[in-house]
């Protein structure tokens, strides 16, 4: 995100990172400047490069590529003396970590990656009553600036159309059903738009809801390899049992957590749907799979005490199957706890409600979130420096 200076407006230009993980939050949050009317707002995305011609195979580099493949934003945005901020996606938490891994990393490598550093700051979809903690050990180990503005979902997506929008699914069908169950009786299942099965995980996951007992909402994704045409019998099975229903593809899921059937939910830790777990007052079970997914999970479980952990332990490449494979007997534990009416359950239950109304407060008049987002605007507007917008 870059910002330009103007006599009468600020100019905010937005460039994503073109994955629908990315663009979601993005988009949220150009929403929230544009809020304003003294700010002018632009999202600029490219083409997907299908037409482009590439060598049929290729050895690729994981440990490097990202780092090198990166534009060279900073430096620009820089010469020309534009601010530039970094969407950092993910918790405060997790980039500690990744803060301290750099550190201490037995060699020294300069890579456009850590050109973070010459950006004028970074914006966290978080909220300090969540990560308050780890958002004042950020601005200290790392001497950035740093906002958070969450729950970017809850500012702008206040209206049904507007939640229906984030996803594919049509609602007679899945509505129809919800509508159907009692409040907080129904388990949402999801792994995000990238994480991927092998079949023999696919298989424990359907045996372990089958046999939960409990109502169950499943979102799978489109084929992937692998042969999963058990989930098409699987699906005709529990339709007519009326026990579950399976989405292909992409769900509107703030819209379908938001719903009063949903009790809990199954996720892989990515930083968006956890937020909108918070955001709706769920429960969680933690099922991590790639990228800093293993550290959202702890703060979850361990901190938060609003989650119980699947016992996923495999990190792994967010293309790649993995070797582990979670058992139907642990994954229904998990959903057992989760799900349950005892004391412990009930406790998840509460503080993840009371989570939920601080997730509201944090973006309303006075809140921490309200607060940080106009004094970023004022900051930005207030940046004149010879004509340039940087000192």
């Amino acid at each position: 995100m870059e910002t330009v200076c103007d006599e009468k407006k600020l100019k905010v230009i937005f460039l994503p990172f073109l994955s629908t993980s990315h663009i979601i939050p993005i988009v949220d949050i150009a929403r929230l400047f544009a809020m304003h009317d003294d700010v002018d707002v632009t999202i600029i995305t490219s083409h997907h490069p299908s037409s482009c011609r590439v060598v049929p195979r290729f050895h690729q580099s994981r440990f490097v590529s990202w780092s090198f493949h990166q534009d060279p934003h900073a430096d620009a945005a820089a010469n020309l003396g534009i601010p530039r901020l970094m969407f950092l996606g993910g918790s405060y938490l997790s980039h500690s970590a990744q803060h301290s891994l750099k550190k201490y990393a037995p060699h020294h490598l300069e890579m456009t990656r850590l050109q973070k550093k010459k950006s004028y700051g970074s914006l966290f979809d978080t909220f300090y009553d969540l990560e308050g903690t780890y958002q004042e050990h950020y601005k200290t180990v790392t001497g950035t600036k740093t906002w958070s503005l969450g729950p970017v979902s809850l500012w702008v997506n206040q209206d049904a159309s507007d939640k229906a929008g984030r996803g594919y699914a049509k609602e007679e069908g899945w509505l129809k059903w919800l509508k159907s169950k009692p409040e907080k009786s129904v388990l949402y299942v999801s792994f995000g738009s990238m994480s991927k099965f092998p079949s023999s995980q696919l298989v424990e996951i359907a045996q372990a809801l089958e046999e939960s007992g409990h109502s169950f909402m499943w979102v799978v994704k489109n084929r992937d390899e692998g042969d999963d045409r058990f989930l098409e019998e699987f699906e005709k099975r529990v339709k007519a049992s009326n026990k579950g229903y399976l989405i292909w593809g992409w769900a509107p899921q703030l819209l379908i957590l938001e719903n009063s059937a949903i009790g809990g939910l199954v996720t892989h830790c990515g930083w968006n749907t956890i937020m909108e777990g918070v955001t709706a007052g769920l429960p969680m079970a933690t099922w991590p799979l790639f990228a800093e997914q293993f550290f959202n999970e702890k703060p979850v479980v361990d901190v938060l005490k609003i989650g119980v952990a699947v016992g996923a332990k495999e990190w792994r490449p967010w293309n790649d199957f993995g070797k582990e494979v979670v058992k139907k007997e642990d994954i229904g534990k998990a959903i057992a706890l989760l799900m349950g009416s005892g004391e412990e359950s009930a406790e998840m239950r509460r503080k993840a409600v009371v989570l939920a109304t601080a997730a509201k407060t944090a973006i309303q008049v006075g809140g921490s979130s309200h607060t940080n987002m106009l004094g970023l605007i004022q900051e930005l507007k207030s940046l004149r420096f010879e004509g340039n917008c940087l000192p």
